[in-house]
């Protein structure tokens, strides 16, 4: 679901790709919104945003010597 939220689709989008009345969607986004700290969708995308960054930061002494960075 988090996915979809970060797509852009709305709730009543991702409910009728789920199968999902809306209502049981949004009690579902509220509670990973929780379950991550976050306020909404856009706190989530840079939720998202940052922890992946942080992960390809972490990579990068893997990278081999001479190569450049992307």
């Amino acid at each position: 679901m988090g996915s979809l939220i970060l797509l852009g689709l709305s709730l009543r989008e991702i409910a009728d790709r789920r199968g999902t009345s809306e209502t049981t969607t949004r009690q579902q986004a509220l509670s990973l919104y929780k379950k991550a700290s976050v306020e909404g969708r856009h706190q989530l995308s840079a939720y998202f945003l940052e922890n992946l960054l942080a992960a390809q930061t972490s990579l990068k002494p893997f990278a081999q010597s001479g190569s450049e960075s992307l």
